[in-house]
């Protein structure tokens, strides 16, 4: 059974990124998509992320209460992403030309990240299985660097909430460590 659950939650990147390409190519965006190196090269990494974490972990009925967190957490991000798209006329590939509404493929986006946040913060807080989150850690901590990495190249500059993000995710990571090491 958990081999199953390995396979579908390893499935998710390929079915987002799929889908956000299908949308953007139909809608005119493709472009935007491919500059968007975090959505369109670095989320693969979470094909082994999301294989990894059903052995890594302990699953619990907490499950739930973090993706509603992640879930909320990940709407308010894109709902800065939309106005700051607006303000600033961006043409991205998550958002309507001419307002900060997400369109599809935004709202794929949006999901995904929320299941994606809710393993990465799983990974952090709910019961460990050794050795194997040892592993799960340490492609948490490559992802950590792919963010601010792909802020740089889709944006020729590291902004501050992916700076943030990424700084988090790297001392919780190694946090995390510490205290298991204990």
């Amino acid at each position: 059974m958990k081999l199953i659950i390995a396979i579908m939650l390893s499935v998710l990147p390929l079915i987002s990124w799929c889908s956000q390409y299908l949308l953007s190519k139909k809608n005119g965006l493709m472009s935007s998509f491919k500059e968007h190196w975090t959505c369109y090269s670095a989320d693969w990494i979470f094909v082994i992320i999301n294989f990894l974490f059903i052995y890594s972990v302990q699953i619990s009925n907490k499950l739930w209460l973090i993706f509603l967190f992640s879930f909320v957490i990940n709407l308010i991000t894109h709902y800065f992403w939309g106005c700051k798209n607006r303000i600033e006329q961006l043409n991205g590939h998550f958002f309507h030309s001419k307002t900060s509404k997400l369109n599809k493929s935004g709202i794929i986006h949006l999901f995904f990240s929320a299941i994606e946040m809710t393993i990465v913060i799983s990974i952090l807080l709910l019961t460990p299985v050794f050795p194997i989150i040892f592993l799960e850690l340490l492609f948490v901590f490559i992802f950590a660097g792919l963010i601010t990495f792909g802020c740089y190249k889709t944006h020729s500059k590291i902004n501050n909430f992916d700076l943030l993000v990424s700084l988090a995710l790297i001392a919780a990571v190694f946090l995390k460590i510490m205290l298991l090491l204990n």
